[in-house]
């Protein structure tokens, strides 16, 4: 990938999602890395990853593209049965023709069709959800891109929001979730948006409400969802408020504040301006520190017998 330069700030609405990789600003996604514990060395490795499309788009991935961007799954079609390889004089003249397509062999198609037609009904899940359907109605864009210079530390920004209702009046992403890795049962929604916490989804709601408030000069609040889709089947669709939370700590639902945020908010934003403030200190100074070099103890844990 290619990196380009970084557009100024503000509100893009037809940026591809190669075109957003290339530019060299600070992402949630990498600024997570920090947040939820890593060092200044595991950002800077995170950031010289090199992102490139692979066909073997995960599950979570293919959800996304048939909600958000569905004429993108057409893109990928099946060889014609005339031409046996992708190599030869058919072959060029087959991608000359149709450049915008991505061709599958027969067994790469018999793996992807089965996963596109899971997003398919995935997306259609959301679409007819009475509380989700109504964030995807009339006037709403998809994989919108903002630009921002952080006001406290000066670092520029990226986003890419999933949804953007219409005129701004609410931003929002798709999560989807499957089963319990051990038992492959069901998650309860309970435990979604526990594990919405360990995932670092409050850095997310407070990073992209923040960086469009920063990025849109009439500088409103922001209301952020949080649409969930299950992978599998049934596809249960549910809608949280990124703004609202029950506090285990403390056994209390968090008041909106006047700003329209909350304790979710609060420490998300604690998180990624404190991780925004280690990245312009690295970037001072040239070095990107990784764990000490002390000799350190072995642990018990609290729960050995």
């Amino acid at each position: 990938m290619t990196t380009r330069e970084a557009p100024k700030d503000g509100i893009y609405f037809d940026i591809s999602a190669s075109e957003y990789r290339a530019w060299p600003l600070v992402s949630q996604s990498a600024l997570r890395v920090l947040c939820l514990g890593g060092t200044p060395a595991h950002y800077r490795a995170s950031q010289a990853e090199e992102h490139t499309e692979s066909l073997a788009m995960d599950a979570g991935t293919l959800g996304h593209t048939a909600l958000l961007e569905p004429t993108n799954l057409e893109t990928r079609r099946i060889l014609p049965p005339e031409i046996k390889r992708r190599s030869g004089a058919d072959w060029l003249t087959l991608q000359a023709e149709h450049p915008e397509v991505t061709y599958m062999s027969p067994s790469e198609w018999t793996e992807w069709a089965p996963k596109r037609d899971k997003a398919i009904a995935l997306a259609d899940a959301v679409r007819r959800d009475p509380t989700a359907g109504k964030l995807f109605g009339a006037g709403i864009k998809s994989e919108v891109s903002i630009v921002w210079t952080d006001i406290d530390t000066g670092v520029r920004c990226k986003g890419r929001i999933d949804f953007y209702g219409k005129d701004g009046a609410y931003i929002g992403d798709l999560k989807t979730y499957g089963f319990r890795q051990r038992s492959k049962t069901p998650l309860t929604q309970y435990q979604v948006l526990r594990q919405g916490w360990w995932r670092g989804m409050h850095i997310q709601a407070a990073m992209y409400a923040d960086g469009l408030r920063t990025a849109d000069r009439a500088g409103k609040p922001v209301p952020f969802y949080f649409v969930f889709a299950e992978l599998e089947k049934p596809h249960n669709v549910f809608v949280a408020d990124g703004r609202a939370a029950f506090d285990e700590r403390g056994g209390n639902w968090s008041e909106l504040e006047p700003d329209e945020a909350t304790a979710y908010y609060r420490i998300g934003r604690d998180a990624y301006k404190a991780a925004l403030h280690t990245i312009e200190m690295c970037e001072r100074s040239g070095e990107w520190p990784g764990f000490g070099h002390e000799v350190m103890s072995m642990v018990i844990p609290g729960t050995a017998e």
